[in-house]
């Protein structure tokens, strides 16, 4: 009864698990964008292991529920199509192949999987993959670019004093991928028809229109300016963990 999900869970981890995992696993910002604890990651990561084999073993008991044969016949399908992916997905990363041809190299690796599935031997075969989603998993929550949101930060005493008398806030605000020609009129200053409060304020405080970042990748930019550091050569996660000197554990809780 447990070979068929467990078959449903191997392939679904070639095809759909290890792809999504390390996509989502070299862009780390996806997560601090959302906001996410180590937990929504450890959820989000085991959902996308067992979610898809366990939604197609759903469909695969309610067709069983109506005809036997139509099950069994599903499931060669979903298994032929499964590694027709896996094999599809992998050609075109690797760019060896226009993508026309590596899909029609995945379309027959599916339908050849789905011929010779009534072999023993390939069906233990994939009972032994079963496993894979677990070593993705793993990989992912340790060895990723993402892995650095799994720890934990502790929190940094301020280093200035807190201020005293009258309370005097500071606010930083980031707009990504806004760019500057927008806010513009013809005479070159802020547009005050169009953006009335940023033209006040450009007109109230002190304007550098000529400032720039020192990259285009709001990852790295954003990171550079609360360090006022230049990017390290090393690639890094723009988290605390990552860059523990930075804006606010200078100011700390002041």
């Amino acid at each position: 009864m447990l070979r068929r999900p467990a078959e449903l869970l191997a392939l679904c981890g070639l095809a759909v698990t290890q792809p999504m995992l390390d996509t989502f696993g070299a862009a780390p910002e996806t997560f601090t964008a959302a906001d996410a604890s180590a937990a929504d990651i450890v959820v989000f990561a085991l959902v996308l292991a067992l979610g898809p084999a366990l939604a197609l073993w759903a469909l695969e008991l309610l067709v069983g529920l109506i005809s036997a044969p139509a099950a069994r016949w599903l499931h060669r399908g979903l298994l032929g199509a499964l590694l027709a992916a896996t094999v599809a997905i992998a050609l075109h990363r690797s760019d060896a192949l226009a993508p026309a041809v590596g899909l029609a190299i995945g379309v027959a690796a599916g339908v050849g999987l789905a011929w010779i599935y009534r072999y023993g031997a390939v069906r233990q075969w994939l009972a032994v993959l079963a496993v894979t989603p677990v070593l993705f998993v793993a990989v992912f929550l340790t060895a990723s670019p993402a892995a650095d949101l799994m720890a934990s930060v502790e929190p940094v005493a301020a280093v200035v004093p807190p201020p005293t008398g009258a309370e005097r806030s500071a606010v930083l605000v980031v707009f990504d991928e806004f760019p500057l020609e927008v806010l513009l009129d013809a005479s070159g200053s802020i547009d005050a028809d169009l953006y009335p409060n940023l033209a006040a304020l450009a007109a109230d405080g002190t304007w550098f229109r000529n400032a720039t970042s020192v990259a285009t990748v709001t990852s790295v930019a954003v990171p550079a300016m609360l360090t006022g550091r230049y990017p390290p050569d090393d690639p890094r996660t723009p988290v605390a963990t990552d860059y523990p000197e930075n804006l606010f554990t200078l100011l700390g809780d002041t």
